[in-house]
């Protein structure tokens, strides 16, 4: 009724060009509120969880928690000049030490492996190791060095001698634990990365395995 009027009111001509004119808005309009409402689905649509994500996740993560091992260490150097296995006499030089170290234990975040599968992601995380190992310039302490003209005490002897205890340390350390709890502090600190995303996991379960031993 409304185009026969609009027909005998502009002619057949005008009327037929409004009208595609009308239709040509109406397929605009509705092309526009469906890519409107598919942006909203997309942005309101949870990400697909996979293994790269979940990778992604601890890789961008600020640091993975390591463990500090601080101690105070005591040593004793001792030597002397010999001559076919006998130690010439006079010749013995010796110092004792004092010092504060830090051994820094953790992972290595290269040799994450993650796998997602039956609502679990299942991380494999690689055996902690010592990452540094620091003496505090600072706090040593040199003591009863003696001074012998015919054997000084070098610069190369207090550096073999540190040397040498610091690896003693770090056995000590790794004997009291080190690495157990370093390892357990790596846990901790990716699973409190994944609870950041909890509507991305909540779903999921955290899972912790070796996959060389599951296969």
């Amino acid at each position: 009724m409304f185009f026969k009027h609009l027909k005998d009111k502009m002619g057949k001509t005008a009327a037929n060009i409004v009208f595609v004119l009308i239709i040509a808005f109406l397929i605009f309009f509705c092309f526009l509120l469906y890519f409107f409402i598919s942006s909203i689905n997309d942005n309101e649509k949870e990400p697909e969880i996979t293994s790269s994500l979940i990778y992604s996740r601890i890789e961008n993560a600020d640091t993975i928690s390591s463990i500090k091992y601080l101690y105070t260490n005591f040593g004793k150097f001792e030597d002397a000049s010999e001559f076919k296995g006998i130690t010439i006499p006079f010749s013995q030089k010796s110092f004792t030490i004092s010092y504060d170290g830090v051994i820094l234990a953790g992972i290595s975040i290269d040799d994450i492996k993650v796998d997602v599968s039956d609502k679990k992601i299942k991380i494999d995380l690689p055996t902690s190791q010592i990452i540094s190992h620091e003496i505090k310039e600072d706090s040593i302490e040199v003591f009863d060095e003696t001074k012998n003209v015919f054997n000084q005490i070098s610069v190369k002897d207090y550096a073999d001698f540190t040397t040498e205890e610091k690896k003693k340390m770090e056995k000590k350390a790794i004997e009291n634990g080190l690495l157990i709890e370093a390892d357990k502090e790596a846990q901790k600190s990716v699973k409190n990365i994944l609870m950041l995303y909890p509507d991305l996991y909540e779903d999921m379960e955290i899972v912790f395995e070796d996959f060389d031993k599951s296969n």
